[in-house]
């Protein structure tokens, strides 16, 4: 009997001990499991944290032109000096350029890290002091438009706009056509506009429908097409709109 209780007074005693044991061994394994949890997110927030202390800001990047061009010519703004800005393209524009060749004027903006960005529409307007109804700068894609020059038997500037809405576009020019001109003589620096006439008129050039004003004499003094609906395109006569509409269809 003694040693049946001896027997089983041990067996009791082995069993206290399996049990709190694997409760130990249990607890022990979650501790370390919240030990490595901790250091694995611990270490992914530092990794993070030095991380973007390290990582550098983009450069601004260029926007494509709307259309290749042969030669281009960078324009750094200042935007606190318009004056600068307009005699900047006025240089630009009667620079010696070979003979029909499309010359892309970048308008850029520096950043402090010394990097470039396009302008948009709107701010090219403000800067040059050009006033379009607010029906067609609201149809224009801010991003999307080149001042350019092309020389053929003279310069021609060249503005080019993407448009997001072609019916907002169109009838917003009809109404600009009023004050086009003198809003535009910043850039087309060479009208005279004592001998323009007083209305667009229709033509049709290169088997597209086009909006004219003639000088008094029967001269063009000012174009404006739309491309595919997609592109409006202003210039100061029929030939540089012709190239125009040329260099758009190469691939």
């Amino acid at each position: 009997m003694v040693d049946l209780a001896s027997d089983q007074a041990k067996f009791k005693g082995l069993k206290f001990q399996e049990e709190n044991g694997g409760g130990l061994l249990s607890k022990r394994a979650f501790i370390l499991l919240v030990f490595i949890v901790v250091a694995v997110l611990g270490g992914g927030f530092s990794f993070s944290f030095f991380n973007k202390k390290n990582i550098k800001a983009p450069a601004f990047v260029l926007e494509e032109p709307l259309l290749a061009s042969d030669e281009k010519i960078e324009i750094i703004i200042n935007l606190s000096d318009s004056r600068k800005f307009l005699k900047d393209v006025k240089t630009a524009i009667e620079s010696n350029t070979r003979a029909n060749k499309l010359v892309n004027i970048l308008i850029l903006e520096k950043s402090s890290d010394g990097s470039k960005k396009s302008i948009g529409v709107r701010k090219f307007f403000e800067l040059a002091e050009i006033h379009p109804p607010q029906e067609l700068l609201g149809s224009f894609n801010d991003n999307r438009f080149m001042l350019s020059k092309i020389y053929l038997n003279g310069d021609w500037p060249v503005l080019i706009f993407q448009i997001d809405s072609y019916n907002y576009a169109f009838s917003g020019m009809l109404k600009w056509e009023k004050t086009i001109l003198g809003d535009l003589s910043s850039i087309f620096s060479t009208i005279n506009t004592s001998q323009t006439g007083n209305l667009f008129l229709d033509q049709v050039t290169e088997n597209r429908d086009t909006r004219v004003l003639k000088s008094i004499d029967g001269g063009t003094i000012m174009t404006y097409s739309f491309i595919n609906r997609q592109y409006l395109v202003i210039t100061g006569g029929n030939e540089p709109l012709k190239e125009i509409f040329y260099r758009f269809t190469l691939p």
